[in-house]
């Protein structure tokens, strides 16, 4: 019933932005045809100047770029959706050389909150999406962060290098539940993207031991489905001390997912210290997925 309900209740969404872009589009085509096509192109251009402020206590007003309700929704968002996640990242020791690495940074909610919250860090922000891309370089701009955050827009896999099939539930601005390389979404069920396209991959071993992307001290992995195989192409670096925490969505329903990822974890020196998620994600198709919190064993390697 509660997927039913779900699928109904996308549907009518579907339909109803369906139905306000056909407005648009009538709109628009009126305009057009009385000769306002510079007109035309003003309005688009004004829809596309939207954003929203985020009044954050001692971190102060952050801008988001926020032309769509998704993305207004994410912004507003910010701290409530994983509030787990940013009790992890302000637990951070942070010193010089300290690097956190966001992997599925999306339009860079998370890279933002660590580079305002600990001046001094060193953020990597790994998008391939792009749909997503565009709005986390113009949220890091519009931020002033892009001496702190270093835009990394390629996948990350279990493969050394290559060219994989990305897959895109939609070609919506802000959008998730995308897929690298496989064929399967977050719970390791079959998904029918509405647009792919064919971009480069690389592992997370190969990054590090090629100098490309300095050894996190930080990682945190949200890409909806492939969590296990970054973690497969990650094993040298996440053998290193200078690593002492990993954040992972994992979908204990996804069974080899989740313990792939818990066993080459606990494996390589890691030891479980909680999983959690928002109370917002009850009685959906999410509630058995969570953010799981390693940190580094005191006798680790």
């Amino acid at each position: 019933m509660k997927t039913f309900l779900l699928r109904l209740s996308f549907v009518a969404n579907r339909c109803v932005g369906l139905a306000v872009l056909y407005q648009v589009k009538c709109f628009d085509w009126i305009i057009r045809a009385c000769g306002g096509t510079e007109i035309s192109h003003s309005l688009y251009a004004s829809f596309r100047t939207n954003q929203e402020i985020v009044d954050v206590g001692n971190l102060g007003p952050t801008l988001f770029f926020a032309p769509s309700k998704l993305l207004k929704w994410r912004a507003n968002t910010w701290l409530t959706k994983e509030p787990e996640t940013i009790d992890w990242i302000d637990s951070f020791e942070v010193c010089e050389g300290t690097v956190f690495w966001d992997i599925g940074a999306n339009i860079g909610l998370y890279s933002i909150y660590a580079a305002k919250k600990h001046p001094s860090l060193k953020v990597f922000s790994f998008e391939p999406s792009t749909s997503n891309l565009p709005v986390l370089s113009k949220n890091v701009s519009l931020n002033r962060l892009s001496d702190s955050i270093a835009i990394c827009p390629f996948a990350l896999t279990s493969n050394s290098f290559g060219f994989q099939k990305m897959n895109e539930s939609s070609f919506e601005e802000g959008g998730a539940l995308n897929s690298f390389g496989v064929s399967y979404g977050f719970d390791g069920k079959d998904i029918l993207p509405v647009v792919d396209y064919t971009t480069v991959g690389f592992s997370v071993d190969y990054l590090v031991e090629s100098q490309i992307v300095a050894l996190p001290t930080y990682i945190k992995i949200d890409v909806d489905g492939i969590e296990h195989l970054i973690i497969k192409g990650a094993t040298k670096a996440l053998s290193s001390t200078i690593l002492k925490g990993v954040c992972i969505e994992l979908n204990e329903d996804f069974k080899e997912q989740y313990d792939y990822v818990h066993d080459t974890l606990q494996s390589l020196g890691f030891k479980f210290s909680e999983r959690l998620r928002s109370t917002m994600f009850d009685d959906t198709a999410y509630c058995n997925v969570y953010n799981y919190f390693y940190v580094r064993g005191e006798n680790s390697l």
